[in-house]
């Protein structure tokens, strides 16, 4: 929680316990399984009007304790059917709170705080201090930095193998690219828990049909080790709007059929990319990735990937 100490403006947001998203979770469940597990990669979603500026620190109320917080990097409207707004955070900056904040603790920081309720409360500017003293108090515990800039396969591969029991619940929707400036060049990051999901979702199975199993047991996770791939490859992410790293992007192949895909015959691609594509489309159209067959087949022959990736400005 180092970052916290620029925070000059302090929200609660107000969390329903009974939505489908929690499912009346004790405090505990909810902490790991959406707030480390979940929202370092994914946005939130709530119907909270306010207008927040970026560097807002958001604390998170969930059965009438302050349970988590997150350094909010921004929000906008949406178009969708049951919220209206989506918030962003730092990911490095969520934290959950071991000991979570109660009411009689609120009070003591803050002169105006009543009580938790779907009141909009904003903590005083001069309460902060004591605000951010009592949350370091409370064994604060940041969820790890998920993001991996390094575009090798090989790191990539690893970090994912070494998440450990992520959460396979997973809620499809468009997400935004994560980028950082390097030497001047934008770099994409990929995020080790959305593929540890996929693979977790795919039962740690290869995802092409007849794949007699490649497999051996991975040492970390004790399940068929199997390897993350972005059916639309993740180094043209610079021609796409909407992240491409997301779960309905990423399948599950065994180290055989992943091979086959960056370096087998076109023939024996087209098989298993015809295949993955009838079953992930609808997803995909879900997060706002909009390609065809014939595009994704291009993206694999060898002359027009080469082409794509001399022409891309990162």
């Amino acid at each position: 929680m180092d970052n916290i100490n620029i925070i000059d403006k302090v929200v609660i947001y107000s969390m329903n316990k009974r939505e489908k998203t929690f499912g009346s979770k004790p405090i505990k469940n909810a902490q790991m399984d959406y707030f480390i597990s979940y929202l370092p990669s994914n946005r939130y979603l709530s119907n909270d009007r306010r207008l927040l500026e970026p560097k807002t620190l958001v604390l998170f109320q969930y059965d009438a304790h302050i349970i988590a917080s997150g350094v909010l990097i921004k929000k906008e409207k949406i178009v969708d059917e049951k919220y209206k707004y989506a918030s962003y955070f730092e990911p490095i900056s969520i934290t959950i709170f071991q000991i979570p904040i109660t009411t009689e603790d609120m009070r003591g920081v803050s002169r105006n705080f009543v009580k938790f309720s779907n009141r909009q409360w904003v903590i005083m500017q001069d309460e902060i201090p004591d605000l951010l003293s009592l949350l370091q108090e409370r064994q604060p515990l940041s969820a790890e930095n998920p993001w991996i800039f390094d575009g090798d396969n090989d790191t990539y591969q690893e970090e994912v193998n070494e998440v450990n029991n992520p959460n396979a619940d997973i809620k499809y929707s468009p997400r935004e690219p994560v980028t950082s400036q390097t030497s001047g060049k934008t770099v994409y990051a990929r995020n080790k828990m959305t593929a540890a999901r996929a693979l977790k979702k795919a039962m740690y199975q290869c995802e092409v049909k007849g794949c007699t199993g490649h497999y051996f047991m991975s040492a970390t996770t004790n399940k068929n080790y199997v390897e993350a791939h972005h059916l639309i490859p993740f180094e043209i992410q610079i021609y796409f709007t909407k992240g491409l790293d997301v779960e309905a992007n990423i399948v599950s192949l065994c180290v055989f059929c992943h091979s086959k895909l960056h370096y087998g015959i076109m023939e024996e691609k087209m098989i298993i990319l015809r295949q993955l594509y009838a079953e992930r489309i609808e997803f995909l159209k879900i997060c706002e990735i909009n390609v065809d067959l014939e595009q994704l087949l291009s993206y694999y022959h060898p002359s027009i990937l080469k082409t794509l990736r001399k022409s891309r400005s990162i």
